[in-house]
């Protein structure tokens, strides 16, 4: 089944600090109007997350490392991106069902967000960012945005 996702960065402005939020679509099937804001369909592809997994003091499980992701977007629709720091940025990620019918999914059908905060970025000559995320421990939608 196909989902819809919505994507949420929150860089801050190298001149002053300012939060600037970023909202990124992907595979939206209609619109670009999604929970009472619009949303640019720029996601190039969706995050693959890795968490490692080993053995630690006798027992199988989760390691010191963090969860991990990548992230690539147009930059193009990120507007002014180089005059933004990435790093420790706010990334919120949100997802539906792929609605029946024509048009979005309703408001109510979104998840939880899962937040993340922006580890590094790296940029191709094809105008691709990338964003390697880690995963916010402690992080909710009460403090969707980060102390650098």
């Amino acid at each position: 089944m196909s989902v819809v996702t919505l994507i949420e960065l929150s860089p801050r402005r190298a001149a002053d600090g300012a939060v600037v939020v970023i909202r990124l679509s992907h595979n939206a099937p209609s619109s670009s109007a999604m929970l009472g804001e619009d949303w640019a369909d720029a996601v190039l592809a969706l995050p693959d997350f890795e968490i490692d997994l080993g053995f630690r003091d006798g027992n199988f499980g989760q390691g010191t490392t963090l969860e991990v992701g990548r992230l690539v977007v147009q930059a193009e629709a990120l507007g002014d991106w180089p005059a933004l720091v990435w790093a420790g940025a706010a990334v919120r990620i949100r997802s539906a069902p792929w609605p029946r019918g024509d048009g979005n999914p309703a408001d109510g059908d979104f998840g939880a967000a899962a937040h993340h905060v922006v580890d590094r970025m790296a940029v191709s000559a094809s105008g691709e960012l990338a964003l390697k995320c880690a995963c916010c421990i402690g992080c909710d939608d009460a403090a969707p945005t980060f102390a650098n």
